[in-house]
């Protein structure tokens, strides 16, 4: 998925129900070289129940936590899905300048009976 962002972001993300491909983004926020640098928490606008998706579609968020990026998704997320979805994160939110500080998250509040 590409967008037209010329900054990095943290936002809400959906996926296809196979996990394979982010199929939409929102809530986005910006966040600079800065915030990272200080530590700071950015997290996206508003949450997933904010936007009119079912629930049973599998979602995720990316949110800057002191100094690292975290990408949240479901404990049911197969983890073998992470770096195709992670570099689609990376593209979607314009994040290639920091990859070396992205990590997973597994949540059970990501899971789909949630």
């Amino acid at each position: 998925m590409q967008t037209n962002l010329l900054n990095s972001y943290v936002g809400l993300f959906w996926l296809s129900k196979d996990y394979s491909s982010i199929t939409d983004i929102n809530g986005l926020k910006e966040f600079t070289k800065d915030d990272v640098k200080s530590g700071v928490l950015v997290q996206p606008i508003g949450g997933h129940y904010l936007h009119d998706f079912p629930r049973d579609i599998p979602r995720g968020r990316v949110e800057l936590h002191g100094k690292k990026l975290k990408i949240y998704l479901g404990e049911d997320f197969p983890k073998e899905n992470f770096n195709l979805i992670k570099n689609q994160v990376i593209d979607s939110f314009k994040l290639d300048q920091y990859i070396d500080i992205i990590i997973p998250k597994y949540h059970y509040h990501w899971n789909l009976n949630c």
